[in-house]
């Protein structure tokens, strides 16, 4: 699931960090990259994010994508929005959730 504000968001991108004990699984939350051509040193976007839902599919994005969070509550939220009905990749209803930023060890 990829959110964030999209062409409305900040216009700057962060250097990408990946860290080895900050892997993907279900769940993790990760912040997205634009096109190669339009950022070729693959830096990180400044307001666009994704949650992974695929458990086979996750271990691809390790090494190319900044983990920043995990769902640690609420996957059946995640998998409602993910099976939101949209429209050229927008949804037909607003869909929207809070995060709440939380110490991790």
């Amino acid at each position: 699931i990829q959110g964030g504000a999209g062409w409305y968001g900040l216009d700057y991108d962060i250097p990408t960090e990946v860290l080895p004990n900050y892997t993907h699984k279900r769940g993790a939350v990760s912040m997205a990259q634009y096109d190669i051509k339009e950022n070729p040193k693959l830096d990180t976007s400044s307001s666009e994010f994704f949650i992974v839902t695929d458990t086979e599919q996750a271990e691809k994005f390790n090494g190319i994508y900044t983990v920043v969070g995990e769902v640690i509550a609420g996957m059946e939220v995640v998998d409602k929005i993910k099976k939101a009905r949209a429209y050229n990749e927008v949804p037909e209803l607003p869909v929207k959730f809070s995060m709440e930023l939380i110490d991790h060890p």
